[in-house]
């Protein structure tokens, strides 16, 4: 089974339109949970005897709160992209009356139909489908930890310590400090290895699955 949520290999081959309209839901849902988790800091940080506004860094209880924060934010943000594909999928069975077995293909096996993929009328389907292993051979000879740094850590990482960090010291939302920057890196930094390990891991396993395949 290869889910469409988390077949990454695929996603550079399908035309941009579809692209966006699959991605809508689940990254807005996505999203909207830091909405709960801003909710649940104070009281979190109260709960472990941590002052309002003080730098985690240096607190007896500091790790533990990072730990939590982390694992309730991966925790909630996944939660939130389940919603949304799922939401795709009623969306194709009810609104574009799609029959159960195709949404079933489609989302949970990956086999979209062929006017998804940008080339599919020039290419056909196989064609694409051996492109798609290519691309990833190429991107793997890098290694895995360089994927992780790029894609993880600077391509989604550094976005969300700007979004989430910066801009509330911007709008006055946040007392900077010194202590404040280094947590919020470490925070950022750590989610976005752990995106890009996720990353890596789905895709390593597609591309073994559909080497193993395409073997005489």
């Amino acid at each position: 089974m290869q889910p469409l949520a988390t077949n990454f290999i695929i996603w550079q081959f399908l035309r941009p339109r579809i692209s966006c309209a699959l991605s809508v839901l689940p990254l807005g849902l996505m999203f909207s949970a830091f909405v709960p988790l801003f909710m649940l800091l104070e009281p979190l940080g109260r709960a472990m005897g941590i002052p309002h506004g003080a730098p985690v860094k240096g607190q007896p209880n500091g790790w533990l709160w990072l730990t939590l924060f982390l694992a309730t934010m991966v925790t909630l943000m996944l939660a939130g992209a389940a919603l949304g594909w799922l939401a795709n999928a009623l969306i194709a069975r009810v609104v574009f009356r799609w029959p159960a077995n195709k949404v079933h293909d489609a989302f949970l096996y990956s086999q979209v139909p062929d006017t998804w993929y940008r080339e599919a009328a020039e290419a056909g389907a196989n064609a694409v489908a051996s492109k798609r292993v290519n691309a990833w051979a190429t991107t793997r000879q890098q290694g895995k930890w360089h994927f992780v740094a790029t894609r993880g850590v600077l391509g989604w990482g550094s976005p969300m310590f700007f979004g989430m960090s910066v801009v509330p010291v911007l709008v006055h939302r946040v007392q900077p400090s010194l202590g404040y920057f280094i947590s919020q890196l470490l925070i950022w930094a750590i989610a976005g290895a752990l995106f890009g390990f996720a990353i890596w891991h789905f895709s390593e396993r597609q591309f073994q699955k559909q080497h193993r395949e395409a073997e005489p």
